[in-house]
């Protein structure tokens, strides 16, 4: 964050660490120019793991399709 007192939320870095037992490759770097809501990530990252019972995650209007998990 540039301004911890402000708490913006754009252009947060995002480091997503270790395998999750063999459903996210290791070792890439993804970087996407266009502005995409936290919540839509989070979201994505429920249906790459395959979370039962989430049809959507706060006001996220589908996945992150560059992110292949």
């Amino acid at each position: 964050m540039i301004n911890g007192n402000g708490h913006k939320k754009d252009n947060l870095p995002i480091v997503m660490a270790g395998a999750g037992s063999g459903v996210i490759t290791p070792e890439s770097h993804l970087h996407i120019n266009s502005p995409i809501p936290l919540a839509i990530l989070l979201f994505s990252i429920s249906q790459g793991f395959d979370v039962e019972g989430v049809d959507h995650y706060s006001d996220s209007i589908g996945t992150i399709s560059e992110l292949t998990l």
